[in-house]
């Protein structure tokens, strides 16, 4: 059940492409993906609450921008957003013990305007245990 709690919006998504830079002394998170994370965390954090059951789904709706089109891809958005509902307390981290499912869909528009992202998540009604595999 989808509560208004349990989602929100926020502008164009980053890609996972750009999420990290390789260097001679490693691999770094991008400036650009710190600055995405620190402009929509109090977006999430003041209009989502943490999940209470898990694993949750998760879908993320993208309505096409100037600045997110066909051009982009939408699969990977999925990491970005998962990492800022994870930073904003919504998750305690993207495994599958917390998330059973993303689900992401593109919106054409012929819109100029900026781009938007809508995130939900739905709980399983309780929680939902696992079953060993023999």
């Amino acid at each position: 059940m989808f509560g208004h709690d349990t989602a929100c919006s926020i502008g164009a998504p980053i890609s996972a492409n750009r999420m990290y830079a390789m260097t001679p002394k490693g691999v770094f998170k991008t400036r650009k993906y710190r600055n995405w994370i620190e402009t929509n965390l109090p977006v999430v954090q003041s209009q989502m609450r943490s999940a209470r059951n898990f694993p949750i789904d998760v879908n993320i709706v993208i309505v096409q921008g100037r600045d997110w089109g066909p051009h982009c891809d939408p699969d990977n958005s999925c990491k970005p957003i998962l990492d800022l509902l994870s930073s904003a307390g919504v998750i305690p981290d993207d495994s599958g013990k917390y998330i059973r499912n993303v689900s992401v869909r593109y919106m054409p528009l012929t819109s100029r305007g900026e781009a938007l992202t809508r995130i939900q998540y739905e709980e399983p009604e309780s929680e939902v245990g696992f079953f060993d595999v023999e």
